[in-house]
Parts: C-alpha cells; structure tokens; sequence
C-alpha cells in the first residue's frame, strides 16, 4: 500500500468507535491487511486505551482464531455417517438377493404328504 492508502485508511478508521475498533482487534483481523493493525492500535492509543488491553485483545483474537482452526479440521461426524453408508449398502444387497432369490425358487403349494392324507380323509 501506498502512503496515501494508509492515510485514508487512518482517516476511515478515526471514524470508528473505539469499541467497533477493539472489535477489529478481538474478532476480525482477517478482514485487514496487517499494515492496518497498527493504525488501529494507535488510534486507540491516542484515546486512552492501554497498550496492555490492545495486547488482550490481540491475543483473544488469537485463541478465538486456533480453536476454530480445531474445529475445521476435526470432523464431529465423519465415522457415525460412513458407518451408516456402509449398513445402507449391506442392507441394499441383502435385500436385493433376497428377491432375487424369492422369484427364482419354485413355489410349492402344499406339502405332498398333507395333500394325500387330506384327500384320503375326505
């Protein structure tokens, strides 16, 4: 950035409260180009905030950014979801096979043996 940039941007900042500005610092640093951390912290300076209070901040900021980092990367669901999958197929094939194997047997009516002493006693 160039020195007029930086000096619009301070001018832009100046605007903004300094609890909107201490917002930037525990919450959205990301959104700044580094550069315009520090005009941030000397605007606050400049109204009264102590430097030990922006290191607070910066450093919650820092906290609040690793444990979402943590939450990216480790997946609450994963295992319980392919677990599921992997039934949902075994069931799909078992099911398939069993009727597959239903319209391919011969179906029987009644037992040889029930028939013959059925008719024997009628």
């Amino acid at each position: 950035m160039t020195a007029l940039d930086l000096d619009l941007i301070s001018k832009e900042l100046d605007k903004k409260t300094a609890p909107q500005l201490i917002d930037i610092l525990s919450f959205t640093q990301d959104d700044y180009q580094p550069e315009v951390i520090p005009i941030i912290e000397n605007i606050l300076i400049g109204r009264g905030v102590d430097r030990i209070e922006i290191e607070k901040y910066k450093h919650s900021y820092s906290k609040l950014k690793a444990s979402i980092d943590k939450q990216n990367y480790s997946p609450k669901y994963k295992t319980p979801v392919i677990v599921t999958i992997i039934i949902l197929c075994i069931g799909s094939y078992i099911w398939r096979t069993s009727i597959n194997n239903a319209f391919n047997k011969p179906r029987v009516e009644a037992n040889e043996e029930w028939t013959s002493a059925y008719t024997r006693y009628y």
